[in-house]
């Protein structure tokens, strides 16, 4: 017995209107743009990685600058730790004043004693004289 298989298939009934094959120069178009948005893609890709690669380079070049100020800025702040506080140069204002009250309490005691130098030298040589006038 044949087998039956009824009426012969038509490109309707093998694909439905949604799955109809495609023809060649539809498939040659397609690719063809493929390969254009390929392209195009790769371009762009290009172009952001060289900026990518040029900004690198900047922010690399911007690192090491912050670095430098950095280090500066650290060096600063060590300085000024080390400085003297508002206290300190209080403290030593205060100090200052008081050595100067005290030179110049010596001060009038050197000029005192300077005058009492100087009435014994005229004393001696009062007594010097009268010394070596009397043995004449």
């Amino acid at each position: 017995m044949p087998h039956s298989q009824g009426p012969a298939p038509t490109m309707t009934t093998l694909y439905p209107e949604d799955r109809r094959p495609v023809e060649q120069d539809t498939i040659r178009t397609l690719l063809s743009a493929a390969g254009l948005l390929g392209s195009f893609i790769a371009g762009i890709y290009a172009f952001l990685s060289g900026r990518q690669k040029g900004t690198t380079e900047r922010f690399e070049k911007i690192e090491a600058s912050q670095g430098r100020s950095n280090e500066r800025i650290n060096d600063l702040e060590r300085r000024v730790e080390d400085l003297p506080s508002k206290d300190d140069i209080h403290q030593l204002d205060l100090t200052l004043v008081a050595i100067k009250g005290d030179i110049s309490t010596m001060r009038q005691m050197i000029t005192g004693q300077v005058e009492i130098i100087r009435r014994l030298e005229h004393v001696v040589v009062r007594h010097e004289d009268h010394l070596l006038d009397g043995r004449k």
